[in-house]
C-alpha cells in the first residue's frame, strides 16, 4: 500500500422491504491489499416514526458469487499509478460468505459516516449490505487506500 487514494460512489440503489441487500462491494487487488479509511451511507426515506435500517460491514475472503453492477473507482490522490480494486454495486443476487464484522441501526431519514480502519489482504472483499423495514433507496461510498 503506497498511498494512493481512492473511492467509488454508488448511485441512488432501492433497499427493498425487509430483505437483505448489499449495495456496495469493494475488492483488494489480487497482487496487494488495500486500506478501507471510511464508508458512508445515507437514505431517502420520508417518515419520521420510520424503523431503522440495518448496516452491515461484511468481510469476504472467499470471492463470494454475487450479481452487482460495476462501478468505477476514482483516484483521489496519491502517486502516479491507477486504481487496482475493483467496486460494484447494487447486488441482484447476494454475495455468499463472508462475516459481519460491524453492525449498525441508521434511521431512514439521514447519513451515517463511520471512520473504519480495516486492513483486507490481497483479493479480500467488504462489501456493505442493508435490512430495512420499508423500501428506501440510499447511496453509499467508501473510500480507500492502497
Amino acid at each position: 500500500m503506497s498511498g494512493l487514494q481512492a473511492t467509488a460512489t454508488t448511485s441512488s440503489v432501492g433497499t427493498g422491504a425487509a430483505t437483505t441487500k448489499t449495495v456496495y462491494l469493494v475488492k483488494a487487488p489480487a497482487n496487494t491489499g488495500i486500506h478501507v479509511r471510511m464508508f458512508e451511507i445515507s437514505f431517502d426515506g420520508t417518515s419520521p416514526t420510520a424503523g431503522k435500517a440495518l448496516v452491515q460491514l461484511v468481510k469476504n475472503t472467499t470471492g463470494g458469487t454475487g450479481t452487482g453492477t460495476n462501478m468505477t473507482p476514482v483516484k483521489i490522490s496519491g502517486h502516479a499509478g491507477s486504481v487496482q480494486a475493483t467496486a460494484k454495486e447494487n447486488y441482484t443476487v447476494e454475495p455468499s460468505g463472508g462475516t459481519v464484522i460491524r453492525a449498525y441501526l441508521v434511521h431512514t431519514q439521514s447519513a451515517f459516516t463511520s471512520p473504519e480502519d480495516i486492513v483486507l489482504d490481497p483479493g479480500e472483499e467488504l462489501s456493505l449490505r442493508t435490512n430495512v423495514p420499508a423500501a428506501v433507496n440510499c447511496r453509499s461510498q467508501m473510500r480507500w487506500t492502497e
